[in-house]
């Protein structure tokens, strides 16, 4: 008798579960419809991950948020200040879809710029999911000649994305810069002419008051050496390293002059590449610097007043 008692508790249960899912899928289904359609009927899934700490809180508008995503051994960073946003880089294709709903997370539904670093897939490989997905205003990206090897699959998947979206492609070159809100944002790279692919990475310099952000997408020495050689204005507070800790980029000369206070290194966990490289670590140890890693640290969050810099991380 106890066996079949116990049978029937464990078939309620089984209804039960069932009745549970099945409603968790339709209120997903109309919450998921509710966001689409701009209604204010129920509760956004932001608003949703906001009341269990998901969510990042909501910026004001005189202050700057700098947000380096976990991507694996691959390149996304977000700016938000003054209202605006920027992407640089989108990772993978496989993250592609956590790109855009951590994008979603931080409160962006568009993107003023997105700039592309490079061509390589750990740098461009989401940017079709997020080209198909958001409004964007201004995409930024190195000139490629008709020879070059970055014409890949997942390059012309990226070109094709913009084109059937009308969305104007400018150079990332020399010079370019743009206001987002108090903070402003150069262009330092593309002034000298280079062989290699990661070597002509756009090279980004962040100012918000009193701090300054030095992201290197996956430039190494060469570039650096070019950069210090040129006179080019390069302390920063937060240096985000070149070619993910790879021991072909961040030499001792380059940190003495940058000076930064903080490292990000965007790395996977247990990476076949073996970043960051022993030698990077050590040089950024021996000059006091602070690393943070996304292998680590999952998404590295840095925040400012203008004033006051802070930093926290996912894990």
């Amino acid at each position: 008798m106890a066996g079949k008692h116990d049978c029937r508790i464990v078939a309620v249960l089984r209804r039960v579960l069932v009745v549970i899912l099945v409603l968790l899928l339709i209120g997903s289904a109309l919450i998921t419809a509710n966001d689409a359609a701009g209604l204010n009927l129920l509760p956004t899934w932001r608003e949703l991950f906001a009341i269990v700490g998901l969510a990042d809180e909501p910026l004001s508008p005189d202050a700057l948020r700098v947000t380096f995503f976990d991507v694996g051994n691959a390149d996304c960073t977000l700016i938000q200040s003054g209202g605006k946003a920027v992407l640089i880089d989108a990772g993978e294709h496989k993250t592609a879809n956590d790109v855009v709903e951590q994008l979603r997370l931080s409160g962006v539904e568009s993107l003023d710029y997105v700039i592309a670093t490079h061509a390589d897939a750990d740098h461009i490989g989401g940017m079709e999911a997020l080209i198909r997905e958001l409004e964007i205003g201004t995409f930024l990206m190195p000139s490629v000649s008709e020879t070059e090897e970055a014409h890949t699959q997942v390059y012309n998947s990226m070109i094709t994305a913009l084109e059937r979206k009308g969305i104007p492609v400018a150079d990332a070159c020399y010079g370019f810069d743009c206001s987002l809100g108090d903070a402003r944002l150069e262009i330092l790279s593309g002034r000298h002419a280079h062989g290699d692919e990661n070597e002509r990475s756009v090279i980004c310099r962040l100012r918000f008051g009193a701090h300054t952000f030095l992201l290197m997408g996956d430039a190494g020495i060469e570039t650096e050496n070019t950069l210090i050689l040129d006179g080019a204005d390069i302390r920063a507070d937060v240096l985000k390293v070149g070619h993910h800790g790879s021991n072909t980029s961040t030499g001792s000369r380059f940190i003495r002059v940058v000076e930064p206070q903080y490292a990000v290194i965007t790395c996977g966990v247990d990476n076949s590449m073996g970043h960051p490289h022993k030698d990077t670590l050590k040089t950024l140890k021996e000059h006091g610097v602070t690393v943070y890693r996304s292998d680590h640290h999952g998404n590295i969050v840095f925040t400012s007043d203008g004033t006051n810099l802070s930093v926290t991380t996912q894990r």
